[in-house]
């Protein structure tokens, strides 16, 4: 009996020695199972963040890389951008005055984009028809301009410009308009030095083919406009910006 008492008493001591070892065990697999899934959590919430922050950067990054397109375009347009499109000078008060007089005088003047005085003479008046050669009513339209030349323009330097239709050369002996606008010019160059004694050193020519029409080309009166030779008057610079 004695023997049996310890042994039921050493089964009862194993048996609450394995439940509180067994609860134990449990509690801290739980308090592990815990702290994990905190940190997992922690992990998740800074994933989340890094992919916010990324994905901020890559829009910031687009942005600049789309602004940086557009600086990038316009710069090629303000570097492609015509001179044609500058806005002309005011005109001051001796230009104005003497372009007012060559009007009233019967002549087409302007003034350039860049400060000068472009006289025009119609090719269709001056010159036969596909012809460099002065026609008798051209011959009297220099005639006044050089008298400009030699009193109103004395001693400034004077270029001669030919201008075309945008019509190709077919029946004509010149190889394309810009040969034609250039013996045109050359014609009426010739004609202010040989009997005007315009001085050579004050003139120079020059062919502007059919690159810088005033008119539409597809109708037979902008086609007659885009004829002409223009006597371009070069005004001194401190005159031209006088104001």
């Amino acid at each position: 009996m004695a023997r049996a008492g310890w042994t039921g008493v050493l089964f009862l001591g194993l048996a609450a020695f394995a439940a509180t070892g067994c609860a134990s065990t449990a509690a801290d697999w739980r308090e592990r199972y815990l702290e994990k899934e905190q940190e997992a959590a922690d992990l998740s919430t800074n994933l989340a963040d890094e992919r916010n922050q990324r994905a901020d950067a890559v829009a910031q990054l687009e942005e600049a890389r789309a602004r940086a397109l557009e600086l990038e375009k316009e710069n090629e347009n303000l570097r492609n951008r015509p001179a044609t499109v500058a806005e002309a000078p005011v005109p001051d008060s001796g230009v104005g005055e003497t372009l007012d007089r060559l009007k009233k005088n019967g002549m087409d003047a302007y003034q350039t984009a860049d400060g000068n005085i472009a006289i025009v003479l119609p090719s269709d008046i001056t010159f036969g028809a596909g012809s460099k050669d002065l026609t008798a009513a051209g011959k009297k339209s220099v005639d006044a301009v050089a008298r400009e030349l030699q009193s109103t323009f004395a001693g400034q330097t004077v270029r001669v410009e030919g201008h075309t239709d945008g019509d190709p050369i077919r029946k004509s002996k010149f190889t394309d308009n810009w040969e034609l606008g250039g013996e045109r010019a050359l014609t009426v160059l010739r004609y202010l030095a040989q009997n005007h004694s315009v001085s050579p050193e004050r003139l120079m020519g020059a062919t502007r083919g059919e690159t810088m029409p005033v008119a539409d080309n597809k109708s037979d009166k902008g086609k007659a406009r885009n004829r002409r030779v223009e006597i371009v008057v070069i005004v001194p610079r401190d005159q031209a910006l006088a104001r």
